[in-house]
């Protein structure tokens, strides 16, 4: 299958489908708009995409193609580059992407018989829905602890060190009355080839947009080259969210 992920504000929100269907994708196709920041914010989903296929050694060839979203000739154009570069089904991932794009490919590939995709949070859930010529109707697929994946996905997408091991920890009662509450902590503990234990704690409320991030290692070489690539944390959360960071240099406690 060909997997094409439209890229928008917050690039991370299409990689918990990128992962769900990873075994199966042959082909897989990043859209971005092509101004600077896009362009850029892409590009590193791309790379990051790329660590992860050589990780897992999984056989899936990544593409990458910009375009000017308000240029009617541009979309046609990303059409024509997805037909002649597709293998098998074509899956088009709109979750959080840009608009006019989403918009045009449920327009004119929907006929040629490619699918629509997003993720869909549901207090019982996310699912992924999918719209298809065939059916005329919304398909839905659920995915196995696909908010559990997105956090995951977050190391592997973020300026870190090469790890050994992650570990992902969630209060069970959090994300049980998170769909009520909007508050979540998720702790990720990464194991460092060169720094030992990395606790990352993230605080997510959904009411007030705004996340909360701590990284927690003894080692205080570690922690400054964190705090020299804060600016690429912030382009990972996008323009959406409220943030703040903080640094702690001691031994993490474990959850």
């Amino acid at each position: 299958m060909t997997l094409v992920s439209v890229i928008g504000d917050f690039f991370s929100s299409v990689a918990p489908v990128f992962y769900e269907f990873k075994d199966k994708i042959d082909t897989h196709i990043i859209i971005s708009d092509d101004s600077k920041r896009d362009d850029r914010l892409a590009k590193k989903f791309q790379k990051g995409v790329k660590k992860f296929i050589d990780k897992y050694n999984l056989n899936i060839k990544t593409l990458y193609y910009s375009i000017d979203e308000d240029s009617f000739e541009s979309l046609e154009r990303a059409k024509e580059f997805i037909l002649k570069n597709s293998t098998g089904d074509i899956y088009i991932n709109t979750t959080d992407g840009l608009s006019s794009v989403n918009t045009f490919f449920s327009l004119r590939m929907i006929p040629l018989k490619a699918k629509i995709i997003s993720e869909l949070v549901k207090a019982s859930g996310n699912e992924v829905l999918t719209l298809s010529k065939s059916l005329n109707l919304l398909e839905s697929y659920a995915l196995s602890n696909i908010l559990s994946k997105n956090f995951f996905l977050v190391p592997l997408f973020l300026p870190l060190p090469p790890f050994n091991r992650a570990e992902l920890f969630i209060d069970k009662e959090e994300l049980k009355n998170f769909h009520r509450n909007g508050f979540l902590t998720v702790v990720i503990v990464l194991d460092l080839e060169k720094y030992g234990k990395l606790k990352i704690s993230i605080l997510y409320d959904r009411k007030d947009n705004f996340f909360e991030i701590n990284f927690t290692s003894e080692s205080a070489k570690l922690i400054e080259k964190l705090k020299k690539r804060q600016k690429d944390i912030i382009d990972f959360l996008g323009s959406k969210y409220r943030l703040r960071i903080t640094y702690t240099n001691q031994a993490p406690e474990l959850p």
